[in-house]
């Protein structure tokens, strides 16, 4: 083989190896490593589709309950609902406490917005009826409820209506008597509206 023949063969050999190495290898580059992130060219046009700066679902203003529209300047927002209460205020404006035998037994210490005791006795100097309950607010007790009194009135019942004439035992005696078939004497219907046997014709 003469030279140029080898030279030529080793030529042809390192162009397929070159090929070869290329399929298998990068060149290095200054400031660059391999990476094992597959970056590819679809995230590479999404990433420059990004304007400098933007932020994924930016909230460009705040609503509370239909209220006046709050801006937003920042990353972040304060929200004042000084004005709202409080889910916990709402559970506790009374605590009931127990009960008393009397008004002047409410307690006088440790007291709490909403304390709520029931006042057993009357104390018509505090304006308290027997039965009701006060409650703390801040700086007196204040009266929430009592019990009334109804012993002065009868109970409804269907089919039933008040009447004028007070009904005796010896007029439903009487009407007994009639409903079962007895005779009734002028006596009794006398008896029966307070007449005596003279005053009763007409």
């Amino acid at each position: 083989m003469t030279k140029a023949q080898y030279l030529a063969a080793m030529a042809k050999y390192k162009t397929k190896e070159d090929a070869y190495n290329d399929s298998l290898y990068v060149k290095k580059v200054t400031g660059k490593q391999l990476s094992t992130e597959d970056y590819t060219t679809a995230e590479q046009t999404k990433l420059a589709g990004i304007d400098a700066g933007a932020e994924e679902n930016v909230i460009e203003s705040i609503t509370v309950n239909s209220g006046q529209p709050l801006t937003v300047t920042g990353k972040s927002v304060n929200i004042d609902l000084s004005a709202y209460a409080l889910a916990s205020d709402m559970t506790s404006v009374f605590t009931y406490k127990g009960s008393v035998a009397s008004y002047a037994l409410l307690p006088s210490t440790d007291l709490s917005v909403g304390d709520v005791w029931n006042v057993e006795a009357a104390d018509p100097t505090n304006g308290i009826n027997a039965g009701d309950n006060v409650a703390w607010n801040g700086t007196a007790w204040d009266v929430l409820a009592g019990t009334v009194d109804l012993s002065g009135y009868v109970q409804a019942e269907d089919g039933k209506g008040l009447s004028h004439i007070d009904v005796t035992q010896s007029m439903k005696d009487a009407w007994d008597a009639a409903a079962n078939g007895e005779d009734v004497t002028q006596a009794e219907i006398n008896a029966l509206f307070g007449e005596t046997e003279s005053g009763g014709g007409e």
